[in-house]
């Protein structure tokens, strides 16, 4: 129990934690402006003077020797007799390299208006974007980076998603990966199933880099690409299996339903429906990450929302699929699985 002389110890640490929160964007936006003044692309292994920088820039000697000091601060830089270095690891993924990843961090700077708004848009006193952020991105020339920073955040889970895939389905299946983007998940179902196809269907940019991404692949013969939109989808029972990581969370309610619903009448019958998901329970609390990812959807999306594990059994359930199961992958994903019936017709 608290006593009365640790009250004003514990208000501080408060304050101190309070403080630091309210701050934190500091940092951000120092990375912000080192990445668009080009910093680090103009760092050599032989690391750089001040005023070598600042002239190279086109900055004044002060200005620019508080932002290396700032960065410095943050540990992005080193300092040693005068000279400003970055760490090869730092350097390679902030310089112009083929493993930058400016452009992916760049993006978030564009999340700020929404961040900065929310308390007028949780009122519903601002306008929410009547494109989710992911689709504006998919129409962008920030595809190619958006997708490898996609493919990053994906790849600890990848193996466990396929894993559950593949046990449920035929050796020589069809599959139909729904907005795909990167490919990671349909090639590695086609180096599981070597007898097996998949389509990858995706808006027109992302299919443009998934081609490029996947190009040298030893199982691209067997990887068909095509643009579309998962709410247009029309096939008709031409797939045993069709799989969809961390898309559904960009549609409201009703484009939620009308996917599911496109996606039964593109199955066979027998066919399954297999939907990784940021793990989200009704009733219990969300983690520290998923809370973000969810207001972050909330923000950037006309009607977009992270749904619970326990909405999409609902949809599934009244689409009158059967034997829906839930397993858990990673430290913060779901796959639900769930299989058309082979001769009953589902709910249209």
């Amino acid at each position: 129990m608290m006593t009365v002389g640790d009250q004003p110890r514990a208000r501080d640490e408060a304050w101190r934690a309070l403080t630091k929160m309210a701050t934190i964007y500091r940092q951000s936006h120092l990375l912000y402006a080192a990445l668009e003044l080009q910093v680090f692309s103009r760092l050599s292994e032989d690391g750089a003077k001040a005023e070598q920088l600042a002239a190279e820039i086109g900055l004044d000697l002060l200005p620019a020797t508080l932002l290396l000091n700032g960065l410095v601060g943050v540990g992005l830089l080193k300092k040693i007799e005068g000279r400003f270095y970055a760490e090869p690891s730092i350097q390679e993924l902030l310089g112009a390299g083929e493993h930058s990843v400016v452009d992916q961090l760049l993006q978030h700077k564009a999340q700020n208006p929404a961040w900065l708004g929310m308390a007028d848009i949780l009122r519903g006193n601002a306008e929410r974007p009547h494109e989710s952020y992911e689709s504006i991105l998919f129409a962008s020339d920030h595809m190619d980076g958006y997708l490898k920073m996609v493919r990053s955040v994906n790849a600890p889970d990848m193996a466990g998603f396929i894993d559950l895939v593949v046990a449920h389905l035929p050796r020589a299946a069809n599959v139909l990966d729904l907005g795909g983007g990167h490919g990671e998940h349909a090639v590695l179902l086609l180096d599981r199933l070597p007898s097996a196809e998949v389509t990858l269907l995706d808006l027109p940019k992302a299919i443009e880099v998934c081609d490029r991404l996947q190009a040298k692949n030893p199982h691209r013969a067997r990887l068909h690409l095509r643009s579309g939109d998962a709410l247009l989808l029309s096939s008709r029972d031409e797939f045993d299996g069709i799989m969809t990581s961390d898309m559904m969370h960009s549609f409201d309610a009703e484009g939620k339903r009308r996917i599911i619903a496109n996606c039964i009448k593109a199955l066979r019958p027998g066919g399954i429906l297999a939907i990784s998901k940021f793990r989200r329970l009704r009733d219990a609390d969300d983690t520290a990450s998923t809370s973000m990812f969810a207001l972050k959807v909330y923000l950037n999306s006309h009607g977009g929302y992270l749904e619970s594990d326990e909405e999409v059994h609902e949809m599934l359930a009244e689409a009158d699929l059967e034997g829906i199961e839930s397993r858990r992958i990673g430290s913060d994903k779901t796959v639900i699985i769930a299989r058309k019936p082979a001769r009953a017709s589902c709910a249209a």
